[in-house]
């Protein structure tokens, strides 16, 4: 019974993998991984599979054991698929809700890790251990087309166009048997169309090319482990950002008549800095987690084109907890919550930027098989939900702004859920 459920799940994840299209950032909104995802993101003190390239690369060195009869070998191979559907709405005043046009965001994750006996004879060192993750596609955690401000409303967070592309590389040296230190980098990828416009001989003339666009943010992460089971976790992500432009110059005779800037790529990923502490007990197998993430959303510039700002943000520091149980070895289960501010000021003037004070709710659950059919290892599968809850947020202009003068309100929430495979060996 347990082989058949597995070929079935199998059979249902590659026909996700392979036949759907990815439009959703998972690592900047949501998170990457499903035992992290099911524990709302209280991850940088735990970090114990491929997530730690995101979350603390020094945690590669101290995976979890998949099944307690297992060596600790730290190398598997992760896939995981996602969706994620939003239900936000906009309301103005004397009339219903409005629904926000944001289309389901389904995506794909995945993640490698390499330990001391997979690398043998390619690192001297015995306690070397590499991580690799992707995700794809993303957009921009601060992102939109190129808009009048004054008269579009849009969910900064969400109702994105940008496609970004996410790859994480990072390796750990475990010092000692309670110390490690890691770093790798966050490279993103992103597509730019380069549109020219020129007047010749009384007719126009239109060309096009796409070029793409690399971005990389260093990562680094320390991780102690305790002899009581606690485990502390520092680490720090750099700040990434796209801010490009072009200009399209309409030219007769020589003489310039027409100059138009637009906005092809915009991404902002602030800088972070992290710490967490988590717990596991023994005798019941229980592990609890806290973590503290100081988001600096204040560099953020929202340049058009002039280099003026339009708009700023303010830093924030976000809360995390998560718990993760066993039952009988084999069964986890996993919850978590999360209090994440707006870095968004009150939009009293011309903008309208929407978002509001976020509650992160999650839940998930894993089976672990130590063998099945033709894998002789244990395979470890996961399914995880999370629902992002924005709380309501009324508007109200202080200057004549034609569209909103009377003020609006707006709330909902987002859900995320996913499935992970995990081969261990």
């Amino acid at each position: 019974m347990k082989h058949l459920l597995f070929r079935i799940f199998c059979c249902i994840l590659m026909y996700i993998v392979t036949g759907t299209a990815a439009y959703a950032d998972i690592a900047s909104n949501f998170g990457l991984g499903a035992d992290a995802l099911s524990m709302s993101g209280a991850y940088t003190g735990v970090a114990d599979d491929y997530s730690a390239c995101y979350y603390n690369p020094g945690g590669l060195a101290f995976q979890r054991r998949p099944v307690f009869a297992h060596d600790r070998r730290g190398t598997s191979l992760s896939l995981g698929v996602g969706y994620a559907a939003s239900m936000l709405w906009i309301k103005d005043p004397g009339s219903g809700r409005s629904t926000a046009d944001i289309a389901p965001l389904p995506f794909e994750q995945l993640g490698l890790t390499l330990g001391p006996s997979a690398l043998a004879g390619l690192l001297p060192a015995r306690r070397v251990y590499v991580g690799f993750a992707f995700y794809a596609p993303t957009d921009a955690i601060i992102g939109w087309k190129e808009r009048n401000t004054s008269v579009d409303r849009y969910f900064v967070f969400y109702d994105n166009q940008n496609k970004i592309f996410g790859f994480l590389a990072a390796a750990a040296y475990r010092i000692t048997s309670h110390l490690s230190i890691g770093a790798g980098a966050n490279i993103y990828a992103a597509s730019k169309t380069i549109t020219s416009v020129n007047f010749v001989q009384s007719s126009f003339t239109h060309t096009e090319n796409n070029v793409i666009l690399i971005k990389a943010a260093p990562v680094a992460g320390i991780m102690v482990v305790l002899k009581n089971g606690l485990k502390i976790g520092l680490s720090y992500r750099a700040e990434t950002k796209f801010n490009d432009y072009g200009v399209n110059n309409l030219s007769a005779s020589g003489l310039l008549i027409y100059t138009q800037t637009f906005n092809y790529v915009r991404f902002f990923s602030p800088e972070q800095y992290a710490v967490g502490l988590s717990y596991q007990s023994s005798s019941p197998v229980l592990l609890i987690s806290f973590d503290a993430t100081y988001m600096h959303w204040s560099d953020f510039v929202d340049e058009q084109g002039d280099g003026a700002p339009q708009t700023s943000l303010f830093d924030t520091v976000v809360p995390r907890f998560g718990i993760r149980a066993a039952i009988k070895g084999n069964i986890d289960v996993s919850a978590g919550y999360a209090f994440i501010r707006s870095p968004v000021r009150d939009q009293t003037g011309v903008t309208n930027f929407l978002d509001s004070n976020r509650h992160l709710v999650s839940a998930g659950a894993s089976y672990t098989f130590k063998s099945a059919g033709f894998w002789h290892n244990p395979i470890r599968l996961s399914a995880y939900v999370q629902d992002t809850l924005l709380q309501t947020r009324v508007v109200r202009k202080m200057q004549a702004v034609p569209q909103y003068q009377d003020g609006y309100s707006f709330g909902g929430s987002v859900v995320d859920t996913g499935i992970e495979c995990r081969f261990v060996w």
